[in-house]
């Protein structure tokens, strides 16, 4: 907000009202309810804690009164009028906001409210409004405090940003509600993240809350002041200050802020430099010399009007020391020289003929200058000079580190020169100014210059013999010296995403590296073996070349890199008749994707040979290289290649799976060919061949599971004719007499018959089904045939009778037995009813998938059993009267659209049923908000009663131990979605599992109004441990609009395909 300092006068800032959407939000909305504030929260008013005495203050936990100063100051003599005085550098007033028309809309008061934020009094006199003081030369050089003296609370003098209760995180953004209010605050350093620290928010209601004190900007050139938010990323973002319903807040979005909670009034600011409209009178903030005489350095005395006696400004003198004074001139002349014309001269450097140098700039991500970093690694040993846009690793780091100058380079032959360290500024960071003692410095160790424009290196890169850490990658580099060989104690060296073309010879005899970086480069050639090819070369111990006489020798390694574990030449030229074989025995890790390698190179057999001995080697990649199926021939490996291999790339290659298969087939551990973000588990070798796709846990679990249950229930019946093998042809010659009157005497074997599989309005039209009377006809002599013991009539167009016969079912004097094998499956616990009609849709999406086998009668014609199964979509009342109810796990009633209903047993004060029913399927059965619910008849009568219930709330009573529901291609409205109906089935509750996979796809829901006021519950980023539900499906629906409140809920899957 820009707000302007009243020093007991109008000091505002400009605010323009902004016309936002109808309030939609109450004060509850953005802040907790009253019941949750701390009873016993009893604040110190500031000027009640001005009275204590020190022993008083700390019984109460705060701070000691400063110590009173008995010394008077020393009256000087006036300085000239054309020297600037003193200015006073703390000043005292009240907050005032104005509007763009220069009306008052308030003060800010001194009383916070129940929430301990800070609000805008409309009207009242001064002794109701808030008196703060703001250090002026604090906020001249960047954010600073503000701090209040007739405060509410003695312990939270600051007047800070806190987060909001309904915000998501401590970060403003665009396109977010999140926000924080003005309340009390402790003191927080200047450009600091957001932390959890002390505040009137936190005292009232106990829930910690990070905050921000110093985020008031000062502008020189116009006196306004402004808030400037700080996100944990370290961004300034856009802050956007208003009053909402009285209060003081603060968002990084206007319009999704104002849409959400109602109107607003907005201020008119510019954050990040000054205003480019001109301001009244009203927003220029004035501060009175402090000697007679002094003129402002910032505005002249006779561009603003006198104050009253009743507006005046209360200053306190206190003096600045030296180096304030120095550096608030500084900062003051810094912004004077932004506004005047460059033929004006500011001080006798600018009107000298002789060019001064020039500071380096400020750099905009807060790091060291250059020069400044190069001294203080002499203190670390690590020095990282990333993106800095360096031609060169500068000179001054041989000049400050080694005591030399480096030859210049061809490529840089003018270095730009370094300005030197500023040692008469303050201290802008915590730390020691001046060069660390020579005991105290120490070798540079780490060196990290990547993503700059350097071509060339020094060749004095060598005499930093204590470098193990050389990162170079991202630069432009076409060549190394030689010299970079001589550095013997490198474990890491980062060269990738430059342009060599070549290395030198005798980096490949580094006795300490670990880590080769190669990668994006134009190399052609790896010659791992060319230090070690002569016996005269320097492999061995000799003296470096290009130092003095003192120079220390350099022992180099016997064999190629012994140290190392990790090797990346990938996106490169090698053909690999280019790469030497002696490769190091210590790899790990090895990565030759995408160069060319070869396609019928038998080099590339010979590099797979030497890659398979290597003892070590986890990860062999090789994706996109030129490589085919003649790198992999059957007897490639003579003993178990990749001893230790977990990870096999050769994926977007010419190689084939099979190829993979015959020539790993000795491989000790198992291969698999599946592709998942997840590391192998131990024995298991992951290949990856042909085009990645790359697959989660469930998808291959699911997968797995699949093909388990294919393998169980095949099912090879009648209902799968399995074809005629061709005989071999038989010669007429060879076929004797004997033979013949054989084959003439045997019988012919019977042809296995071919079934007609009709449709199941076809068995029903020739069973006399199609009509209601005709099927409770057939449903009484089903019941009648039952009770006599004779068989029921077998069915009509499939199978034989005696097929029929023997899968009908067992008689009960108690009802049907669900118990046959046909509708309850004792391996998946799982009771399958037959639909009584045909399927309307597939089946859905298998993201979530359940352990119940597909049902046959779901596909399959109608069987003549069928009809002894009550009609009711849920015939409970039958189910739990069978032996398996006790621990039965799914129940599957697809399709069950004959009679909409559930037929519940006689509760007995019995409410749940089924204990251990887990997952329930009425896909299909057409059923809308209110089901029918049919309940035994008693006291002698006929016709059961019939009532209608919620369908949600009433599954969920009887079933208090379901996960998964899927009430999908049903008639549900919105009238079923309430947020009670949703609560008591998803939410968990004493005796109650909580739902996980909820399935509402294809109904007629247009509003999620019950899942928003679930929502209400994760605001805040609470935690809400009841909340089991990972799955929503609410496809094919009528959602025109889904609500942002949604994003609180914390799913896994959220499908909402096929909506408006």
């Amino acid at each position: 907000m820009l707000f302007k300092l009243l020093f007991l006068a109008v000091l505002g800032a400009s605010l323009s009202v902004a016309a936002s959407a109808t309030p939609s939000a109450t004060l509850s909305d953005i802040n907790p309810p009253l019941s949750a504030r701390v009873a016993d929260y009893h604040p110190i008013p500031q000027a009640e804690a001005r009275g204590l005495a020190n022993a008083k203050r700390l019984a109460l936990g705060l701070p000691l009164k400063p110590p009173t100063r008995r010394s008077e100051r020393v009256s000087r003599a006036p300085q000239p009028s054309g020297t600037p005085g003193k200015l006073t550098n703390v000043a005292r007033g009240y907050i005032e906001s104005k509007d763009q028309d220069g009306k008052t809309l308030g003060f800010v008061g001194k009383d916070q409210n129940a929430f301990g934020e800070y609000t805008l009094k409309m009207d009242g006199d001064e002794s109701d409004r808030l008196l703060v003081t703001i250090d002026l030369m604090g906020a001249a050089s960047g954010p600073t405090d503000i701090k209040t003296l007739n405060g509410p609370d003695a312990d939270l003098p600051f007047f800070g940003g806190m987060k909001g209760f309904a915000s998501d995180s401590s970060d403003i953004l665009a396109d977010s509600w999140n926000h924080f209010f003005i309340g009390g605050t402790i003191q927080t350093p200047s450009n600091s993240l957001p932390s959890n620290g002390s505040n009137t928010f936190t005292k009232n209601f106990n829930m910690d809350k990070q905050i921000e004190s110093a985020i008031w900007k000062y502008d020189v050139s116009t006196n306004a002041i402004a808030p400037q938010w700080i996100n944990a990323d370290s961004s300034s973002p856009a802050t956007y200050i208003g009053i909402l319903q009285g209060i003081l807040v603060c968002t990084g979005d206007k319009d999704t802020f104002a849409n959400y909670y109602g109107a607003v009034d907005w201020v008119s600011r510019s954050p990040l430099k000054p205003p480019t409209t001109p301001r009244g009178p009203a927003s220029k903030l004035r501060t009175q010399p402090s000697r007679s005489g002094a003129s402002s350095p910032t505005k002249a005395p006779s561009a603003k009007p006198p104050l009253s006696s009743s507006t005046a400004q209360e200053t306190t003198s206190v003096p600045l020391s030296i180096k304030e004074a120095i550096a608030l001139r500084r900062a003051e002349a810094k912004k004077a020289q932004s506004k005047v014309n460059t033929n004006d001269f500011i001080s006798l450097e600018d009107a000298s003929p002789v060019p001064v140098p020039k500071k380096e700039e400020e750099d905009i991500l807060g790091r060291w200058p250059v020069r400044e970093t190069i001294e203080r690694a002499r203190s670390t040993g690590t020095l990282n000079l990333a993106t800095r846009s360096l031609p060169c690793i500068p000179s001054a780091l041989f000049e400050i580190h080694l005591g030399i100058t480096p030859d210049p380079l061809k490529s840089v032959p003018d270095e730009p020169k370094l300005p030197p360290s500023d040692t008469s500024d303050v201290p802008r960071r915590k730390g020691r100014g001046d060069n660390p003692a020579w005991f105290e410095a120490q070798d540079l160790h780490i060196l990290k210059i990547w993503n700059n424009e350097i071509v060339e290196i020094q060749h004095e890169i060598s005499l930093f013999g204590s470098l193990k850490t050389l990162d170079l990658h991202q630069n432009k580099l076409t060549s190394l010296p030689t010299s970079i060989a001589d550095l013997t104690a490198l474990t890491s060296l980062d060269l990738s995403h430059n342009a060599l073309t070549s290395l030198p010879d005798n980096i490949f005899a580094l006795p300490a590296l670990t880590l080769l970086n190669l990668s994006h480069n134009a190399l052609t050639t790896l010659p791992m073996n060319a230090p070690f090819a002569s016996g005269s070369n320097n492999a061995r111990r000799k003296q470096a070349v290009g130092g003095s006489f003192f120079t220390p020798s350099v022992t180099r390694a016997p064999s190629p890199l012994p140290c190392l574990l990790i090797l990346n030449a990938s996106d490169n030229k090698i053909p690999a008749n280019a790469i030497d074989l002696q490769l190091p025995k210590t790899l790990t890790k090895v990565d030759f994707s995408n160069n060319p390698l070869g396609i019928n190179e038998p080099r590339c057999q010979s590099l797979l040979q030497a890659l398979g001995a290597l003892p070590k080697l986890k990860e062999l990649r090789l994706e996109s290289a030129e490589i085919g199926d003649d790198a992999f021939p059957p007897t490639l490996f003579s003993s178990p290649p990749f001893p230790s291999v977990q990870i096999l790339d050769v994926g977007e290659t010419k190689v084939t799976k099979a190829s993979l298969e015959v020539a790993l087939k000795d491989m000790k551990q198992e291969l698999s060919y599946d592709l998942t973000p997840d590391d192998p588990p131990a024995g298991i070798a992951r290949v990856m061949v042909g085009k990645k796709i790359v697959k989660e846990a469930w998808e291959l679990e699911l997968e797995r599971r699949e093909k388990i249950r294919r393998a169980k229930h095949a099912d090879f019946d009648d209902d799968w004719q399995v074809p005629d093998k061709p005989k071999p042809a038989t010669s007429t010659r060879s076929v004797t007499e004997s033979t013949t009157r054989q084959a003439v005497a045997a019988p012919a074997a019977p042809k296995p018959r071919n079934e007609v599989v009709k449709e199941a309005w076809e068995i029903e039209a020739e069973q006399g089904l199609l009509t209601e009377g005709g099927k409770r006809r057939a449903r009484a002599a089903a019941a009648a045939a039952t009770a006599t013991g004779s068989k029921p009539q077998a069915e009509i167009g499939l199978g034989s009778p005696s097929e029929s016969s023997d899968r009908s079912p067992k008689s009960s004097s108690s009802g049907p037995s669900l118990a046959n094998p046909q509708y309850y499956s004792q391996n998946t616990q799982t009771l399958t009813l037959p639909p009584s009609s045909p399927p309307t849709k597939m089946a859905a999406h298998t993201r979530t998938f359940s352990l119940a086998s597909p049902s046959k009668s779901s596909f399959s014609s109608l069987r003549a059993d069928d009809i002894m199964v009550p009609t009711p979509t849920l015939p409970l009342s039958v189910i739990v009267k069978q032996s398996f109810a006790q621990s039965l796990k799914i129940l599957v009633l697809v399709n069950r659209r004959l009679d909409k209903s559930f037929a519940l047993p006689n509760t007995d004060g019995q409410d749940s049923f089924l204990p251990y029913l887990e997952e329930l399927n009425l896909e299909g059965c057409g059923l809308a908000d209110l089901v029918q619910v049919t309940r035994p008849a008693t006291g002698g009568v006929s016709t059961p009663p019939r009532s209608s219930e919620k369908i949600l709330p009433l599954i969920s009573k009887l079933f208090p131990s379901l996960r998964s529901l899927d009430l999908s291609h049903n008639a549900l409205t919105n009238a079923s979605l309430t947020t009670d109906n949703l609560s008591g089935l998803i939410l968990s509750a004493p005796g109650k599992h909580g739902l996980k996979h909820l399935r509402l796809r294809g109904n007629g829901i247009s509003e999620l109004d019950g899942f928003v006021g679930i929502s209400e519950g994760f605001k805040g980023n609470r935690q809400v441990p009841e909340w089991k539900l990972d799955e929503l499906d609410i496809r094919d629906n009528e959602i025109g609009k889904l609500p942002p409140e949604l994003g609180l809920l914390p799913m896994d899957v959220f499908l909402v395909d096929g909506n408006l």
